[in-house]
């Protein structure tokens, strides 16, 4: 087998596997194995970097609940060219596989984000098939893609969510809801939106995506964080799959952790040169 396409083990370190996909290269760091035919049920949860990063932060307050083995990283050579430094460490910009086990053995959750989306449309689609086809090989029948949905104004009492999915069939559950409405048109930016749709037109695996609404000047002009946005996602996971842990956070909790996170994400912008400003349009979601 060629070296480029098999597992290695160099100098000690864990194991990695380059591969390409078009014409990029793909490097995974295989932090675990694990055992398909032991997998309960497996759907997919993700949330990339888009609007206000509601998806991203939704997932990365998942994976601080419910605790989920990290098993892979995935390294990319479309992301941003440059080193983040966390902590005075240097990494490199990834996505990262978590594996959460249900105790209960009903349901096993993967829960993908990553710290960029790739730079051009052609690394997107890239990354996107990619995931998509790993999500394939674990057996995963459902992946949802969380994100945001600008609006002019939100509302102040409690934030609507809005949604699409690969079938009209797998969104009546969530339609019952009070909070959530369909997406009737527009474009979800990104891997958010191309995951899914990839994995049910090439896999036949269903897609859903949940969009939370969010101030859409703001999200544009400030590119700021929107907690509150993320927290309603994670509650809606919460009570649709029984999840074992309480999305409880104070106003004065919120507002701490938004000042952290705006913070670690102006110096992550900072250190890969992407502080740019960006033009949107409402009707682009994600």
């Amino acid at each position: 087998m060629n070296r480029s396409n098999r597992n290695e083990r160099v100098h000690g370190m864990m194991d990695f596997e380059r591969k390409n996909v078009g014409e990029f290269l793909i490097i995974d760091i295989i932090l675990k194995e694990i055992n398909l035919n032991e997998l309960k049920n497996p759907i997919c949860i993700q949330g990339m970097p888009g609007t206000a990063d509601i998806g991203k932060v939704a997932v990365d307050q998942l994976v601080a609940a419910l605790r989920p083995e990290k098993i892979i990283e995935i390294c990319f050579d479309d992301y941003p060219a440059g080193a983040i430094i966390n902590d005075s460490l240097l990494y490199a910009p990834k996505a990262e596989i978590y594996l959460w086990k249900d105790p209960q053995e009903k349901q096993d959750i993967f829960l993908i984000t990553a710290d960029a989306q790739p730079m051009s449309a052609r690394g997107i689609y890239g990354i996107s098939e990619y995931i998509s086809n790993l999500m394939f090989k674990f057996g995963v029948k459902l992946i949802i893609s969380l994100g945001g949905f600008p609006v002019e104004h939100c509302n102040n009492k409690y934030t609507k969510v809005f949604i699409s999915g690969t079938s009209k069939e797998i969104l009546t559950p969530y339609l019952e809801k009070p909070n959530i409405e369909r997406i009737s048109k527009g474009v979800v930016l990104g891997t958010n939106g191309l995951v899914p749709t990839l994995a049910k037109m090439k896999y036949g695996i269903e897609g859903i995506v949940l969009l939370a609404e969010t101030n859409g000047y703001e999200a544009m002009q400030s590119d700021a964080y929107d907690l509150r946005a993320s927290i309603t996602l994670m509650e809606i996971l919460q009570g649709h799959f029984d999840l074992p842990f309480e999305a409880a956070f104070t106003e004065e909790k919120i507002q701490g952790m938004e000042l952290k996170l705006n913070a670690e994400k102006e110096s992550i912008k900072e250190e890969l040169g992407l502080n740019e400003g960006k033009v949107a349009t409402l009707n682009y979601f994600g």
